[in-house]
């Protein structure tokens, strides 16, 4: 008799099936049948059965290694398996083949009918936040207990932190804090999870002196199981409180339940990375071009609906190219690097920076008219003015040139971005080392936009003006200046 496959996929779903089939990883074995030669009566209890129930719902299930279902609906109608909701994404499928024991000699699990919980589906999460909030608000009251704790592994720091809780009582949670991160420590060499009756039991198999840890809740039942992948260590779960199991989990089932959630925490943190580097300027760490785009227009739609103010600074910092060509392309990132942090400090928690190329900047400053969005331009180039950089113990002074624009009824982003753009083509056009205005050029459309068309820079900086030009209004603060902190 041949050897059973290690997965049997029921399906007449062309997609379903050459998706499956692709992320099959080496050495696992496949059959694939129609749904026509499905027959419950002939299961295998060695092999594994991912079934279409989009189109066949079988009336039994007898046991086998585990039950797989696909199904556009979240109903499983008492079926005893892993449900994935149709259409499932490839990471999804990673993630149920690496669930495969793929050993030679395979006998028959512990448990007769599913290796892992219909609930497990619960965290099919890729966003981070929304997947570490579902695991510590409902993993304890699954698993017989009152509370949770993450503790995420940081490679960068080699450091333990603390990731997600389920409790936010704050009289006692640095206690807690203190006692679990003893736990888990102390946890991290064990291979599986350990349950215990009280702290004091957990703290003596993990040999810890009790006298170390705070008398709250010693009678308290805990469990702490250590969240690892194949090739790495992602971080640990404490459990604790409760008094009952609300299901009988065999230690092994509990085993996959936990290499389940490292393996979904796995995937959600590589994909904020992959999100955050798609976002994100790598140099400066301010947003990118394709992101203010985006939070421009969300603003302008705002600022067009609620007839609030809308502002835009368009920043280029002055002679970036003689700074690289004197001193070096490392010492031009620093400048960058610095004018970025001015630049965050500067910011309210709902203004947006980005770096939108190589020396130029964008600031967008919602519920902020043009006098405001101005006084914000004069105190960032007066702070990057009076902060010089030096390199080989010389000073090397630093400026900017500021175009800003008011959003005005009707314009689109283009239009917007273009109109800071021309301002700040005057500011250089005019001697750099300034802030311009829109309002201020005669016509949007005579601002000269060529950058060959600029006259160049002065070779003494001191020729440069001290101070910025005078605005033309009032000179105490205006509306809206609070977009700088002071």
């Amino acid at each position: 008799m041949a050897h059973p496959a290690h997965v049997v996929l029921v399906t007449d779903d062309p997609h379903l099936r050459e998706l499956v089939t692709s992320r099959k990883p080496p050495g696992a074995e496949i059959a694939v049948r129609p749904i026509g030669d499905f027959d419950d009566t002939q299961i295998s209890p060695e092999t594994e059965y991912w079934l279409d129930r989009d189109a066949v719902c079988p009336e039994r299930f007898p046991p086998c290694r585990r039950w797989v279902f696909f199904q556009s609906t979240s109903n499983t109608n008492g079926a005893p398996g892993l449900l994935i909701r149709k259409p499932c994404a490839p990471a999804m499928l990673d993630l149920l083949w690496a669930g495969v024991d793929l050993a030679p000699t395979r006998t028959a699990a512990p448990w007769s009918a599913a290796v892992l919980p219909t609930w497990i589906c619960d965290y099919h999460h890729l966003d981070l936040r929304t997947l570490l909030r579902a695991i510590t608000r409902t993993l304890p009251k699954r698993l017989g207990y009152e509370r949770a704790a993450l503790w995420l592994h940081e490679p960068s720091q080699d450091a333990l932190i603390p990731a997600a809780m389920s409790h936010d009582d704050v009289q006692i949670l640095s206690t807690r804090l203190c006692d679990e991160e003893r736990l888990v420590r102390a946890a991290i060499s064990r291979p599986a999870p350990i349950r215990a009756d009280s702290l004091v039991e957990l703290a003596t198999r993990l040999n810890i002196d009790c006298n170390e840890l705070s008398k709250d809740g010693p009678t308290e039942r805990r469990l702490i199981a250590p969240l690892r992948t194949a090739d790495q260590f992602i971080g640990t779960i404490v459990l604790a409180g409760g008094d009952a199991d609300p299901e009988t989990l065999h230690a092994a089932q509990l085993s996959d339940i936990f290499a389940f959630i490292a393996r979904a925490v796995d995937y959600a943190r590589q994909f904020e990375v992959t999100r955050v580097e798609a976002r994100v300027d790598g140099l400066t760490g301010l947003f990118n071009y394709r992101w203010i785009r985006d939070v421009l227009e969300r603003e302008r739609l705002r600022a067009e609906r609620f007839r609030t103010g809308l502002a835009l600074l368009m920043l280029d910092l002055d002679h970036l190219k003689c700074i690289n060509d004197n001193h070096g392309h490392a010492f031009g990132n620093r400048v960058l690097r610095q004018l970025a942090a001015q630049i965050s400090g500067a910011l309210r928690r709902f203004d947006t920076a980005a770096r939108i190329g190589g020396d130029e900047f964008l600031i967008l400053l919602p519920s902020t008219d043009l006098l405001g969005a101005r006084q914000v331009g004069y105190r960032l180039m007066e702070s990057v003015r009076s902060e010089p950089l030096t390199i080989a113990h010389q000073t090397v002074p630093v400026s900017i040139s500021i175009g800003v624009a008011q959003w005005i009824r009707g314009w689109n982003s283009e239009q917007f971005i273009d109109a800071a753009d021309h301002a700040l083509y005057a500011a250089k056009r005019n001697g750099r080392n300034q802030v311009f205005c829109s309002t201020e050029c005669q016509s949007t459309q005579q601002v000269v936009t060529s950058r060959d068309s600029i006259p160049p820079a002065p070779t003494d900086r001191a020729t440069r003006p001290a101070t910025p030009p005078a605005p033309t209004a009032t000179a105490t603060e205006p509306p809206g200046s609070e977009a700088l902190k002071p």
